[in-house]
């Protein structure tokens, strides 16, 4: 029964398919998490720089530049 199995040809392209899709998915997967994380770093990198700039910008007239960045993060990140 094991040898017939073995040398039977029918299905082979489903069960090649099959074992190739694997890789593919797990790569895609993995590019699609890479593109993610990538975005989040983008989005928190232009929220430290409105900080920075808010901060900078109150610097002038407010003494409360800790606070100042402080409300720009929470504004960001929702807390």
């Amino acid at each position: 029964m094991i040898r017939k199995f073995g040398r039977d040809r029918r299905g082979n392209y489903t069960l090649m398919t099959v074992i190739t899709m694997v890789p593919l998915m797990g790569g895609l997967a993995l590019s699609v998490d890479y593109s993610e994380l990538l975005r989040q770093k983008s989005a928190t990198l232009n929220a430290l720089d409105g900080a920075r700039l808010a901060t900078a910008a109150g610097q002038r007239g407010a003494k409360d530049r800790d606070r100042t960045a402080l409300f720009w993060a929470a504004a960001f990140f929702g807390c």
